[in-house]
């Protein structure tokens, strides 16, 4: 009996509830102010566990992209790939620091190929590369070596080698942006010349290109680049 009787307690709670949401509209409005507010909450718990999973998944996939190219950069060199990613942690590779401030292509015009334009791109990038420094000092310190190359017109960055346990503090470094393997290229075609008959042209004929005049006629060639200047202008044959 005793159970009959909470079964129909709680039958007639409920009738009473339902007669005074029917009797006053306010009720109703309250009931679903409240109903609101939790379904509120359940949403808002819901989405937050939602973006700390796919946060978690991003950082996780980050890390397996990064420990990829690592592994790339060591067998593009020729040297041993770790199976585990604790053996992988003492390796060294070349990595390159961008810097969160901006490039130099991002705060001058653009190129027109005068010697004007060049003068102006030039001073940029060194005035980017400069700035640089302090970053730079800093991370040669933490890994103990000096950086290999700086850029300052595409890219305000520089690249160093580090081992892969540093990667950590050198991005929480302030300034630092990105910390990213270097992409390493090799020759995958050694047999070219063999192909094209070339070292029999060097030994009969006892040439190999010193001397040639090459000419380029290109109206996107820009004579007046440092890259296609000689070194020595007095063994140059045109003016």
């Amino acid at each position: 009996m005793g159970v009959v009787r909470k079964k129909t307690t709680s039958l007639f709670l409920v009738s009473t509830i339902l007669s005074s949401f029917v009797v006053n509209p306010q009720s109703v409005t309250v009931f679903g102010d409240v109903t609101k507010g939790l379904t509120d909450k359940v949403s808002k718990a819901k989405l937050k566990k939602t973006l700390d999973s796919a946060a978690s998944e991003a950082k996780k996939n980050q890390k397996t992209t990064f420990e990829e190219k690592v592994k790339a950069q060591l067998k593009a060199k020729g040297l041993t790939v770790p199976s585990s990613s604790s053996e992988l942690q003492n390796k060294t590779v070349t990595v390159i620091v961008e810097l969160d401030k901006k490039a130099a292509s991002q705060s001058t015009a653009s190129p027109t190929g005068s010697t004007k334009s060049i003068n102006l791109i030039d001073k940029a990038t060194q005035s980017t590369i400069q700035a640089q420094k302090p970053v730079r000092d800093q991370v040669a310190t933490l890994t103990g070596n000096k950086p290999k190359k700086t850029f300052g017109y595409l890219l305000n960055g520089f690249s160093i080698n580090a081992k892969v346990s540093d990667i950590s503090a050198i991005q929480a470094i302030k300034g630092v942006k990105a910390v990213t393997p270097a992409n390493v290229y090799a020759p995958q075609d050694q047999s070219a010349n063999e192909i094209a008959n070339v070292p029999q042209v060097w030994s009969k004929y006892k040439l190999k290109g010193e001397g040639t005049l090459i000419a380029i006629i290109d109206s996107g060639i820009d004579p007046t680049h440092k890259d296609l200047t000689l070194d020595n202008n007095s063994s140059e044959k045109l003016t």
